[in-house]
């Protein structure tokens, strides 16, 4: 995994992800000018941030989320038959670490990469990762020699104003109920 572009994502503490500061920073998202508004200005979100705070390269070969190509030999053997989601990631890794299959190192590292790709890089509601990332994966040696913190950019770029929404919408929907405490009668305490 260490020969992998994420191999640093392995060596990283356990980090507690706080809600509240992820739904502020959607809730404060400026769709057609890509960055979060902070009182009168915007803080414009770029690759270069990405790739700083990932620690991925943002040079390289471009992923091509869009493009459809021949059923990969990952998706074959691990994913005919369901679909790559954390679960079923999940559920092959331990079958991996349970039996001595050929190439199960091998097999063991690109689930590894497809895990954190559907839990922390490419996550989605549905817990799914997009198809076209296996292709990447099946050639785990080149994984290096494409941009993935332009990958993960692109990625949240388009699903941020869905996100931006939702909370947008949750804010609306609470009613703020006001301090009755006030007005209760000293007598009935």
């Amino acid at each position: 995994m260490d020969k992998t572009p994420f191999g640093h994502f392995l060596k990283m503490p356990s980090l507690l992800c706080e809600r509240t500061i992820l739904e502020e920073s959607c809730g404060v998202w400026e769709k057609g000018r890509k960055g979060f508004k902070l009182g009168n200005s915007i803080i414009p979100f770029k690759v270069s941030d990405c790739a700083l705070i990932l620690g991925l390269s943002s040079h390289g070969e471009i992923v091509d989320f869009e493009k459809d190509g021949e059923c990969t030999e990952l998706q074959k053997r691990f994913f005919d038959k369901s679909p790559p989601t954390t679960k079923n990631i999940v559920r092959h890794l331990q079958r991996l670490m349970l039996y001595e299959i050929g190439g199960a190192l091998e097999d063991f590292m690109k689930m590894m990469v497809l895990l954190l790709f559907s839990t922390v890089l490419f996550p989605q509601t549905n817990f799914a990762i997009p198809i076209q990332l296996l292709r990447y994966v099946d050639e785990i040696e080149r994984l290096g020699d494409y941009a993935w913190a332009d990958a993960v950019h692109r990625f949240l770029i388009k699903h941020i104003p869905d996100a931006s929404d939702r909370v947008r919408s949750k804010k609306k929907e609470k009613v703020k109920v006001p301090d009755i405490s006030m007005g209760v009668p000293f007598s009935s305490m």
